[in-house]
């Protein structure tokens, strides 16, 4: 090859490696960060552990790459054109280029978040489009624009310095940035002070499928250890049976009647003072992940207050686009999980904050346990095929399909989908071990109290539904929690009845904050915050809507009358009164009748009658903040 002409080609494609550079920034301020800078040290300044870069870094990177293979194809493509049309000129390069990729990057995030056919259609006619101007210019002989004058283009040599610079900036700014945190308090560590909070939330797991809780069928030795070491509630009740509306009365200390927060006002009112933010005026570095988008910046609002918040289920266009090739290939969805990467992140927080002597309040949301549900490697869930898989997959991606006919799944398939549960949560057991066993080699774990709940739990065919929606039943209320804090606690178990609304009491009074009204008269232990309640209280709105939405027009035929409802359950004694807007309330003895078979509402009308005006009390006592 003559010398000239390679150094031209290597200049070219380091001129494409920078225009794809400059268009993964642009794609990243616009799609990316939307405009936030509050976490932009989450995307520039931490490593995701995609390789060991930033996800600014991991961007860029991908672009230049696609940026190189596209001027690469355009360079093929002018050639084949010089000899098929001697004499007329060719499409100028570079906007050719930039319209080419930007329609790329269009087409994939079209496809990435509305599906294969918008993708393809977008794609399509934009190919004809820039096909069409390209034809177009050749038809009419356009005059090429003039090349940019020698002397104010950068030189080769000068290309590749500029292109080295921004991969070093982008590569090292991680470990600079860490360097720069640890030097200030190098020379000081501290001793005594006021303990740490570590507030873990397994996303939909039950309590009964926890060996702590006497589960058979598989072992949780990591969560058992926590018990063992701390106070395990043996009876604790969520507010809520999904995310949003649970997680929102653990971040506020109020039920979700109060909050509002639930289907059709998925949001959290900013009204509301959030745990983290009660934390932070507390003098607490607050740090949150999660890896539900029901909990977080984008949806739910439950980030305010937090000095840092990873919405970890968040990833680069690139890594987005490998993961939709991968599920294509397997045929199967991907989970929605980023366990390893949440931890890793908070690992690199805590060893970059460990000696400046303020302590953390930290939150991380885990999703190993949430559906869609599939064969974990090396997991002894063996009672699958390749036929069932795609039996259930519809269900799996869907679960609101389960109770449409077509889609009606066998007791073997529901069990199948529970192993998978039991597998994913034994993953999320040793997740949790190496959580604590990071603590411990730090020397921090005896001066963090580490708290251990989870939002809502699972059905699978109980009571003919699927999932966790529309009912109030224990196998989506009764959720696992332990509190360890060996310095005020000893370990023990405690039977009586608790709601995880009273969390954020309970950890205000160990951060020695202030407290909400109701809790004043409740004594200086924070743990007499959990059971400053007789009974129990928990709420389900009318989610009929989303049900029509998700099914859609197979939907059509099915009678929605039975979901068309809203929920109030109270647990006081031993029975658990079930009233429903729609008048088919339920009533059980759950001392004796844990799982809810028998329902006593025609037997038991007097003990409804007194459970009826329990509930009825508490509404009236129970301040509401108007919704608009």
């Amino acid at each position: 090859m003559n010398p000239s002409k390679g150094a031209s080609l290597v200049s070219r494609l380091v001129t494409a490696a920078l225009i794809g550079v400059m268009l993964g920034l642009v794609d990243f301020l616009l799609f990316e960060l939307r405009g936030s800078f509050v976490n932009v040290r989450e995307y520039v300044l931490y490593k995701p552990g995609f390789f060991g870069l930033s996800m600014l870094s991991l961007q860029l990177l991908s672009f230049s790459i696609v940026g190189v293979f596209c001027w690469l194809s355009l360079h093929v493509f002018g050639s084949v054109h010089r000899k098929l049309a001697r004499g007329c000129p060719a499409p100028p390069s570079v906007p050719l280029f930039i319209a080419v990729f930007a329609l790329g990057v269009i087409s994939l995030r079209v496809y990435l978040n509305s599906g294969k056919t918008w993708g393809l259609a977008i794609l399509t006619i934009g190919l004809a489009l820039v096909g069409g101007c390209a034809w177009l210019f050749r038809r009419v002989h356009l005059r090429p624009l003039k090349p940019v004058a020698a002397k104010a283009a950068l030189p080769p040599r000068s290309q590749v310095l500029v292109l080295l610079l921004l991969v070093a900036v982008t590569f090292l700014a991680p470990d600079l940035y860490s360097l720069y945190l640890r030097f200030p308090y190098q020379a000081r560590r501290h001793g005594a002070r006021t303990p740490n909070i570590l507030f873990v939330v397994m996303d939909t797991v039950r309590a009964d499928h926890l060996s702590c809780y006497g589960y058979q069928k598989m072992r949780t030795p990591n969560i058992d250890r926590l018990s063992r070491e701390g106070v395990l509630f043996l009876n604790a009740f969520s507010a809520a049976p999904w995310t949003a509306p649970s997680q929102a009365s653990m971040f506020t200390g109020l039920y979700p009647s109060q909050h509002h927060t639930d289907w059709g006002h998925i949001d959290l009112d900013e009204s509301f003072p959030t745990l983290a933010a009660r934390m932070r005026d507390a003098g607490y570095l607050t740090i949150g992940f999660s890896e539900n988008p029901s909990v977080g910046r984008w949806f739910g609002h439950l980030d305010r207050g937090f000095s840092e918040f990873h919405d970890t289920w968040r990833r680069p266009l690139v890594v987005r686009a490998i993961a939709k090739i991968g599920t294509r290939v397997f045929h199967q969805n991907e989970r929605v999980e980023c366990a390893e990467r949440s931890i890793g992140l908070f690992e690199r927080w805590v060893s970059n904050n460990r000696y400046c002597g303020t302590p953390f309040f930290a939150y991380m949301n885990f999703m190993a346990a949430h559906g869609p549900r599939y064969p974990r490697r090396g997991s002894s869930a063996g009672s699958w095929t390749k036929e069932r898989l795609a039996r259930i997959e519809p269900v799996n991606v869907n679960p609101q399909r389960y109770y449409l006919a077509k889609y009606k799944l066998t007791q073997e398939e529901l069990g199948t989908l529970e192993e998978f549960y039991d597998a994913d949560i034994a993953y999320l057991d040793s997740q949790i071990g190496n959580l604590v066993s990071f603590l411990a080699r730090e020397g921090v774990l005896d001066q963090t109290i580490v708290i251990l709940t989870s939002d809502h739990g699972e059905n699978f065919g109980e009571h003919g539904f699927f999932e966790h929606q529309f009912v109030l039943y224990n196998t989506l209320l009764h959720v696992p929690l332990v509190i360890r804090y060996p310095a005020l606690w000893e370990p023990k178990r405690i039977e009586k009845r608790v709601s995880t609304v009273f969390l954020f009491d309970t950890v205000l009074a160990m951060a020695g904050a202030p407290r909400s009204e109701r809790s004043k008269d409740l004594g200086a232990d924070p743990l007499a915050q959990m059971q400053g309640q007789e009974f129990v209280i928990a709420e389900c709105g009318n989610a009929v809507e989303m049900l029509k939405d998700d099914v859609g027009d197979e939907g059509h035929g099915l009678d929605f009358s039975g979901f068309d409802r809203s929920l109030r359950c109270v647990i006081e004694g031993d029975y658990k009164l079930i009233w429903a807007s729609n008048g088919k309330h339920e009533l059980y003895r759950i001392k004796d009748d844990f799982g809810e078979t028998d329902n006593l509402i025609e037997k038991k009308q007097d003990q409804a009658r007194v459970l009826g005006q329990l509930l009825e009390s508490w509404e009236l006592s129970t301040p509401k903040k108007p919704l608009f």
